[in-house]
């Protein structure tokens, strides 16, 4: 009996390696497989060249610094740019800046940015879905009670009184509902390979903000939680400019 109960031991503890090593090494391999298909299939497509980047670069934070200081800069200058991006046609603008906190002395920068941002409905703002563990704090919000101002989708299975912890952009911003998470999914090895269509919390969906700039643009959204990201050419191929060529291009006219 005692050898028995040895050997059922012996036999336990030789899955839980088998686990601890093999699974995760055969993890490791299907995520390098994904890795070169993906790559390869990138390098066969071509980026959209209506998609440009505007870089915060180091070129643009020595050369605006004169004038405006170490970055974060005034609010004024996110608020200038989106202004002259909107009169010449952007059929959206996308920051990935949270404009979450006041800029202590320099309000009115502030409210110059959250006016532009209110009357420009090509401006989309970023938010973040904070550790679950604050849900139950006072600051977190009632989703009921915020979901229509913030444009969050609610569910059949909603659950009255549930409640969220968000980092928003400022409050005039985010109702606007032109907002949307930028949170990082990452694989069990730390690469992020797929990206949140909604985060869902008690059957609410919080949307990612790609997924709220396409439900405003008119293209279809996958009904699930996350997508894989379908890349098109190498990271350099992207149609991309320095903030400061572009501001200053803009003051030329």
């Amino acid at each position: 009996m005692k050898s028995y109960a040895w050997l059922m031991t012996l036999l336990l503890s030789a899955f839980a390696l088998a686990e601890t090593f093999w699974l995760d090494a055969f993890s490791g391999l299907n995520h390098r497989a994904q890795d070169s298909l993906l790559r390869r299939h990138a390098l066969s497509r071509t980026p959209d060249p209506e998609v440009v980047l505007i870089n915060i670069d180091e070129r643009s934070l020595e050369a605006m610094n004169p004038e405006f200081g170490r970055h974060p800069w005034p609010r004024s200058v996110f608020g200038q740019l989106t202004e002259n991006l909107a009169r010449h046609g952007a059929r959206a603008i996308v920051w990935d800046v949270n404009f979450a906190d006041p800029d202590r002395g320099r309000e009115d920068q502030d409210n110059y940015l959250i006016e532009v941002g209110q009357n420009t409905p090509q401006a989309f703002f970023p938010m973040l879905r904070l550790d679950p563990e604050a849900d139950g704090d006072p600051e977190s919000l009632k989703l009921d009670a915020y979901a229509e101002k913030l444009g969050l989708i609610r569910t059949p299975t909603a659950v009255e009184g549930a409640r969220i912890a968000l980092l928003l952009p400022f409050t005039k911003l985010a109702e606007t509902g032109r907002i949307g998470s930028i949170n990082f999914l990452r694989d069990d090895d730390g690469i992020g390979r797929r990206y949140y269509v909604y985060i869902e919390k008690d059957g609410w969906r919080i949307p990612s903000l790609p997924a709220r700039v396409a439900m405003a643009l008119g293209f279809w959204l996958p009904d699930q939680p996350d997508i894989e990201i379908n890349w098109r050419g190498r990271p350099d191929d992207r149609v991309q400019f320095s903030y400061t060529d572009i501001f200053r291009d803009y003051e030329r006219e």
